[in-house]
């Protein structure tokens, strides 16, 4: 089905319908070889975040994240950033897409929105996009609450994804000594076991797609591809031994 038929059921009255629509451009798209139809899905999901219903918009933000930020034009990351204000629907998926794409413009306003937001989660979240456009403010405060974070399921699970997003060595730093941690604070993934394992097997699985030539071979979804896991987390350790410093893939979300 081409674009322009998806466009007219984009625009219907049916929220069902205008959701499959966008769905499948988004989808289409992302199969797509070539530039010119990944940016027009971008443009329609960019009309998403506009739709009267909360739920296709917030599909259109994480829509918008399976794409390399590197195929968004500049008018269509103004066109994104047009949408943010206090009252913008999914704030913090909202704020961390900016971030992704590197929308620079926006760091005063998210600053401001730092004072106008009174959550603490939404404030955590503005501080992560920053942390993402390199805003030094917002990554030493994310260092030093790390300092003081107790390392759980609920860290390994819910912040360990966070940090990766920031893509900021210092951050990653900490995430590097988790790794090389033996300390038992984690439950097995045998859900009738109190056993509890290092932490380091979660964080290893939540790592390839953001380091450039990472160690552990993985397959087509980022999921590693692994028999042994505690030899591919000793492999994993030799590497940050080995590899002070390494890149990071700063196009993917």
């Amino acid at each position: 089905m081409p674009f322009s038929e998806l466009e007219k059921y984009q625009s219907d009255s049916t929220a069902q319908i205008r959701a499959k629509a966008y769905r499948l451009s988004s989808r289409f798209a992302q199969v797509s070889d070539d530039e010119a139809v990944k940016q027009k899905a971008i443009d329609q999901q960019i009309n998403a975040l506009n739709d009267k219903d909360r739920g296709i918009a917030g599909n259109a933000i994480s829509a918008m994240t399976n794409f390399n930020n590197t195929i968004f034009t500049e008018d269509q990351k103004t066109r994104t950033l047009s949408q943010l204000d206090t009252e913008t629907p999914h704030f913090n998926d909202f704020v961390k897409l900016i971030g992704f794409l590197q929308i620079k413009s926006a760091i005063p306003k998210l600053e401001s929105l730092l004072t106008l937001k009174k959550s603490a989660v939404t404030r955590w979240h503005i501080r992560l996009a920053l942390a993402r456009m390199e805003d030094e403010t917002a990554i030493n405060y994310i260092s030093n609450r790390l300092q003081k974070a107790p390392i759980n399921d609920a860290f390994a699970y819910d912040i360990v994804p966070d940090l990766i997003y920031t893509r900021q060595p210092k951050i990653f730093e900490f995430l590097e000594t988790q790794i090389q941690s033996n300390e038992a604070n984690c439950s097995v993934p045998n859900p009738n076991s109190n056993q509890k394992i290092t932490c380091a097997y979660r964080i290893m699985e939540a790592l390839p797609h953001a380091i450039k030539d990472f160690p552990i071979p993985t397959d087509e979804f980022g999921e590693l591809m692994v028999d042994d896991y505690e030899k591919a987390l000793q492999d994993l350790r030799r590497w940050f031994n080995e590899n002070e410093t390494y890149g990071f893939n700063l196009e993917v979300y």
